[in-house]
């Protein structure tokens, strides 16, 4: 098909990343980036050289802009202004211009078509929707010079997708991560009432094996039961919170094994809060009485050290952080 051959044309990084890059479960629940353009190809003239470029490149810059948004209920993933700011002269130069030459194409690609319906596809989606409701804006977009083209690819990006199917949507994996004492589990508690997402806690996991919260004698049993229900869960397509403090290296690496393998989406929630308030809450909780671990002072301070070196590996490796 010319839209896999256009696909492959795309430096390997850039493919990779549109296989990779998320999106909303549920307004995208056919999954990536990726997985999105090409249904979308699929609803389009299929030799039109043309509106199978405006398939494959009019999402291309959600690679670039994506990120999650905390709502009371729900996770939002979003890509807000991808359809902006796109290098159409690298695009068409480094990409495709030896082979629409060689195809003979290079005649009959329009560039200036190209451009104007995905730098104004999600406009045409807000002017059918009549979200776009001034006269003299829908006058605007009627006046484009490629309004009728317009109208077949919004038409098609639409069908190019499916919404609200939790039933395949791939399901989320949230990693807590924050020192002992810093609110991880009070948030995915009550996160996980609001929003039905399934909460795995190793700690109470280890009370359940050992009778103790505390207890770390049976850490090996404890992660081998968590990963087990991680994996069930995330295969049901049901959303995850992991909620643990021993999010080390080797456990992230298993944590993020295991999503691949169930087709998840990982993302973390990060709680950076400094470490002398997490002891002082530590202390305060247990002199109150409350049924959590007893974290010792000399391993908040050995976990700090290692949070701030993962605050660092999270933004360099370009993962997925909630934001409130």
């Amino acid at each position: 098909m010319l839209f896999d051959d256009l696909f492959l044309l795309l430096p390997f990084e850039i493919q990779e990343q549109l296989k990779q890059s998320p999106q909303d479960r549920l307004y995208h629940s056919e999954g990536s980036v990726y997985n999105h353009i090409k249904l979308v190809s699929m609803q389009l003239p299929e030799n039109d050289i043309n509106y199978q470029l405006c398939a494959l490149l009019h999402d291309i810059n959600k690679i670039n802009c994506v990120e999650a948004k905390e709502k009371i209920d729900k996770i939002r993933i979003r890509n807000i202004g991808h359809d902006k700011n796109i290098d159409y002269s690298v695009i068409q130069n480094e990409y495709f211009m030896d082979y629409s030459i060689d195809h003979n194409f290079h005649k009959s690609i329009d560039w200036s078509f190209i451009k104007q319906v995905c730098n104004n596809h999600m406009r045409m989606h807000d002017y059918n929707s009549g979200k776009i409701s001034r006269p003299n804006k829908r006058k605007a977009m009627e006046e484009l010079k490629y309004y009728e083209e317009l109208k077949i690819f919004s038409k098609a990006d639409s069908e190019g997708r499916i919404d609200g199917n939790t039933t395949v949507a791939p399901p989320y994996l949230i990693i807590c991560y924050g020192n002992s004492g810093s609110g991880k589990s009070t948030w995915a508690k009550s996160f996980a009432e609001h929003s039905g997402y399934i909460r795995i806690c190793p700690d109470e996991i280890r009370e359940k094996l050992t009778g103790s919260i505390s207890d770390q004698t049976k850490n090996g049993e404890v992660f081998h039961e968590a990963f087990h229900t991680l994996k069930e869960e995330l295969n049901n397509k049901h959303c995850v919170i992991f909620d643990s403090t021993a999010v080390n290296i080797k456990t992230r690496k298993s944590l993020e094994t295991i999503a691949t393998e169930c087709g998840a989406i990982v993302m973390y929630k990060v709680f950076n809060v400094d470490k002398e308030e997490c002891k002082r809450r530590i202390l305060e909780d247990i002199t109150n009485g409350v049924n959590r671990s007893n974290t010792p002072n000399e391993i908040i301070d050995k976990f700090d050290v290692q949070f701030q070196e993962t605050l660092v590996w999270l933004v360099e490796n370009n993962k997925l952080v909630i934001k409130e």
